[in-house]
C-alpha cells in the first residue's frame, strides 16, 4: 500500500529545506576585499638582514591602522602618523597667582583661541549691569617641543580688554598629560568634558 502525504505536511519540510540550502550559500554582494601588506619601508629594505615575503605574509591578522593615522588617497605607500597632535577642546583653571578668578580656554580648528576671564559672571537667575566674563578670541601658533617629551608651546594672538589682567604670551600643551599649562607651569589649565 501506497502512503500519500497530505500536502499540508509537505509544506512546512520543503520550507526548512529550502531554508537550509538558502542559509549555506553566501550572500549575495560585493565582492570580499583582501588586503595586502604594505610594502617594505627604506629603513626595513636597508636593514643588514632582510625580511622574507613569507614572514610578512603569514600573519594571520591585517595591520590595523591607528586613529591619527592619514595617507592621501591614492597613495600606495606606508600610512603617515602624526606623531605630536594638536590640542583643541576646552580647558579650565582655577585662580592660580595674581589671577583671582577662573580663567577657561576654548581651542579649535584651524588655530582659533578664545579666553574667558570669569571676572564675576552673573549668577543664575539675576539680572546684571556686566556679566562679569571678559572675553577675548584670535589665533595661535603651534611650536613644538625641543626634545622629546617637552611641550608644545602655543603661541597666542588675542584681543586686548583693559577690565582684566593680561593673558599669557603662550600657554604650553602636556601631550602626555592632556593639559595646558601656563609658561611658569604653576596654572594648570584641566580638559573639560
Amino acid at each position: 500500500m501506497r502512503t500519500v502525504w497530505p500536502l499540508r505536511a509537505l509544506v512546512p519540510s520543503l520550507f526548512f529545506a529550502a531554508l537550509a540550502l538558502a542559509c549555506s550559500k553566501p550572500a549575495p554582494g560585493p565582492a570580499p576585499v583582501t588586503t595586502t601588506p604594505p610594502p617594505a619601508t627604506t629603513a626595513a629594505a636597508s636593514s643588514a638582514e632582510p625580511a622574507s615575503a613569507t614572514s610578512a605574509t603569514s600573519t594571520a591578522e591585517a595591520p590595523s591602522a591607528s586613529p591619527s593615522a592619514s595617507a592621501p588617497s591614492g597613495s600606495s605607500g606606508p600610512l603617515a602618523i602624526d606623531p605630536s597632535p594638536v590640542p583643541g577642546g576646552t580647558y579650565r583653571s582655577a585662580s592660580c597667582g595674581t589671577r583671582k578668578y577662573p580663567r577657561v580656554v576654548h581651542l579649535s580648528a584651524p588655530n582659533k583661541v578664545q579666553m574667558d576671564d570669569l571676572v564675576s559672571p552673573c549668577p543664575p537667575g539675576a539680572r546684571c549691569m556686566w556679566s562679569g566674563i571678559v572675553v577675548r578670541t584670535g589665533t595661535y601658533a603651534v611650536e613644538s617641543g625641543k626634545h622629546v617629551g617637552a611641550p608644545m608651546r602655543l603661541v597666542l594672538t588675542l584681543t586686548k580688554d583693559p577690565r582684566s589682567e593680561a593673558p599669557p604670551p603662550h600657554l604650553l600643551w602636556w601631550n602626555s598629560r592632556g593639559e595646558l599649562s601656563e609658561p611658569d607651569e604653576k596654572c594648570l589649565y584641566k580638559p573639560e568634558p
